[in-house]
């Protein structure tokens, strides 16, 4: 049977990109490894930047914030973005995280019809698009 080489080849691309993101999420972990190192050597000899010779390419430390929504803004998710745009910062939209959205939809808002397929009442129907499709699972 023909699907039964395309399932085959299907489970071998999906081992081989577990194995792939497990290498990639090594190499991560080796690269931040040594950037911290050549940081606090560079920090310690007091260099900022310098240029390798052999490889001709040069070497800077960047300082960078991360910035995210403090404890008290997600608490207070309205005054945040009040706040803000009173500053003239009109960067906040309403939303809902896609993942709780789908949720929310499967278990709460969708019904099944006649046939069995989901459908939204008439008043969530103009916010939430709902497709279904089809996938394979792989198990043990």
């Amino acid at each position: 049977m023909k699907s039964n080489e395309t399932a085959r080849e299907l489970l071998a691309k999906r081992e081989l990109k577990e194995r792939l993101e497990a290498d990639l999420k090594a190499v991560q972990q080796e690269l931040e490894k040594l950037e911290k190192f050549l940081i606090g050597g560079m920090m310690e000899e007091e260099v900022l930047e310098f240029r390798d010779e052999l490889t001709g390419k040069r070497f800077r430390i960047e300082e960078n914030y991360n910035v995210r929504q403090s404890d008290y803004a997600r608490l207070h998710d309205a005054q945040f973005a009040e706040i803000f745009g009173k500053h003239g910062f009109e960067i906040f939209k309403y939303s809902c995280h896609a993942q709780t959205l789908g949720a929310a939809v499967r278990r709460e808002i969708a019904l099944p019809d006649e046939s069995g397929e989901l459908v939204l009442p008439d008043w969530a129907a103009p916010f939430v698009e709902l497709s279904k499709y089809r996938k394979i699972r792989i198990s043990k």
